[in-house]
């Protein structure tokens, strides 16, 4: 393959997963909330728990943006924090009856989306995921971001 057309599909995958990004920011911002938040929730819903820097390694975010975020999400009545069991410097954070709530049925209306397009796809849905996920992992890699960060 030539080097421009080669140029070419990397500016337009780059361009789709920009472009997708984009309109997540978009559908969440309709919500009244970011797409980070969002996906920190489902993070708390799925593991019902977890501590601020777990989260931030997960996202890759810094924790002083984490904290924020975790200000904003408590302030708003979505999440709560409470003391460690065996630490008290350490909070615990879990999702309140509204944050729970919310974040269900915003899962319930992403998988109702993502199930209605893949229902009309020729492949499986797990080749999708499959492909996307080798993709971040190798980035994870080639970026050299800790074992720690990379395991979900």
């Amino acid at each position: 393959m030539e080097k421009n057309q080669e140029d070419l599909w990397f500016l337009e995958y780059a361009s789709l997963f920009i472009k997708g990004y984009n309109l997540c920011c978009r559908w969440a911002n309709a919500k009244h909330t970011t797409y980070a938040n969002i996906l920190l929730l489902m993070e708390l819903y799925v593991r019902q728990e977890c501590e601020a820097g777990e989260l931030a390694d997960r996202m890759y975010l810094p924790r002083q943006t984490m904290t924020y975020m975790l200000d904003s999400l408590e302030k708003d009545g979505y999440i709560y924090r409470m003391s460690h069991p065996t630490d008290r410097r350490r909070k615990v954070i879990r999702l309140t009856d509204r944050g729970t709530a919310f974040t269900k049925e915003t899962m319930e209306e992403l998988g109702s989306e993502f199930l209605g397009f893949t229902q009309n796809l020729p492949h499986d849905k797990e080749i999708i995921l499959t492909v996307v996920k080798d993709f971040v992992e190798e980035l994870e890699r080639k970026l050299a971001f800790p074992k720690e960060c990379r395991d979900s």
